[in-house]
């Protein structure tokens, strides 16, 4: 069993009155039991002003997580708060751990945090939560598919920070009070916990039937479509007319990998000065894809069918990660979304809700889970 400790505050003014405000929710005196950890989303102004830090080092366990474009728990949701799910137990065990920087290369640093992580873990992990940094130029898919390779295919669950304003501005990890640009944090979880999740994308009559194949490719560059040009190739099909990057982000290329787990959405980041698209992920060559569209109605039917699934079953806690593209497509009702979550679930199931730069989440193929990236996707996981 896992006992959940939810807080949160909107005062970014008064810093000890913000961490003061969180350690009363959560009284750690009286209600930790012998394993806790922390899992925090807050926007930048919580890592900027020193409330993370203050707070970090007064609590008597490990703190992860990312600052985001909006977040939520039961009691609230907005983009100007921090909010902490403390999770603690007696037969359920937490390690925390903290990569060195990824800049250069992603594989040693990820070899060496899992390993000493796992070290300190009670037992054999039956979860990864995963908070990757933020990248351009490298796909997220690498850093799954390794995690997946060391952990011998634990079911992998986590995003990557999302501080968005006009553009990226600083997308960070937070770990035990301090934030980082580069590193990677995991905590592994075994004993008494049997995660489930759901995963909700567009509909497939929001799609083109028409599937068309990837025939160049390089990491998250895509060069070619049907041999053809990839900017060409979605100009032809209406798209794109007026080089708007923002308009084509609900536009999203879906791979269809033919494993028999649902497709995977990628964003379109942009398009390089040889006319081949910059997407959020990875997109293979060989692959097939379609063009899908997403809407307001899309956005709030996918919520609903992700909290019709968790109030199924009872849980301990459930984490919700919902891609900050979907954020954009609500337009000036952005808070829908989160509002949804928090009138469906009220105080029935404690929940901390998240919002993006990508989602990592397992999928289901053929009775076995796949671990893999998405964008523009909602993804839960319950325990």
């Amino acid at each position: 069993m896992i006992k959940t400790l939810i807080a949160h505050t909107f005062e970014v003014d008064e810093v000890e009155e913000a961490i003061s405000e969180i350690i009363d929710s959560i009284n750690p005196r009286r209600n930790l039991l012998k394993n806790s950890i922390g899992i925090m989303a807050c926007s930048l102004d919580f890592i900027e002003n020193g409330t993370v830090r203050g707070l970090c080092s007064r609590l008597p366990f490990d703190v992860v997580g990312i600052d985001s474009l909006g977040c939520a728990v039961s009691g609230d949701g907005g983009a100007n708060m921090l909010a902490l799910a403390v999770l603690t137990s007696d037969d359920a065990f937490f390690s925390a751990g903290l990569s060195e920087s990824m800049r250069r290369d992603y594989e040693e640093p990820l070899a060496e945090v899992y390993s000493k992580t796992s070290a300190r873990l009670s037992g054999k992990p039956a979860l990864i939560l995963a908070f990757a940094p933020f990248v351009l130029r490298r796909s997220v898919d690498y850093f799954v598919k390794y995690l997946d390779l060391l952990s011998g295919g634990v079911p992998l669950f986590g995003g990557m920070p999302s501080d968005f304003t006009t553009e990226f501005r600083k997308p960070l990890v937070i770990y035990n009070g301090e934030a980082y640009a580069d590193s990677l944090a995991i905590v592994l979880v075994s004993g008494n916990v049997s995660p489930k999740f759901t995963l909700s994308a567009i509909s497939t009559n929001k799609t083109i039937k028409m599937r068309a194949i990837v025939t160049a490719s390089e990491g998250n560059i895509l060069k070619k479509i049907n041999d053809e040009l990839s900017v060409s190739f979605i100009r032809s099909l209406g798209l794109f007319k007026d080089d708007n990057t923002m308009a084509l982000r609900a536009t999203p290329i879906v791979l269809h990998f033919d494993d028999g787990a649902p497709p995977a959405l990628r964003v379109i980041g942009g398009v390089t000065p040889e006319g081949y698209l910059f997407l959020g992920g990875t997109a293979p060559v060989g692959c097939a894809i379609t063009i899908g569209a997403v809407g307001y109605d899309d956005i709030m039917e996918t919520a609903s069918i992700a909290t019709a699934d968790v109030t199924r079953n009872r849980s301990d806690f459930l984490l919700v990660i919902s891609c900050m593209t979907r954020n954009f497509v609500m337009g000036l009702d952005n808070m829908d979304e989160i509002n949804h979550f928090r009138a469906t679930l009220g105080g029935d199931i404690p929940f901390l809700f998240m919002y993006t730069a990508g989602e990592l989440c397992p999928v289901e193929a053929k009775g076995a889970f796949i671990n893999r990236y998405h964008n523009l996707t909602l993804v839960t996981c319950a325990f």
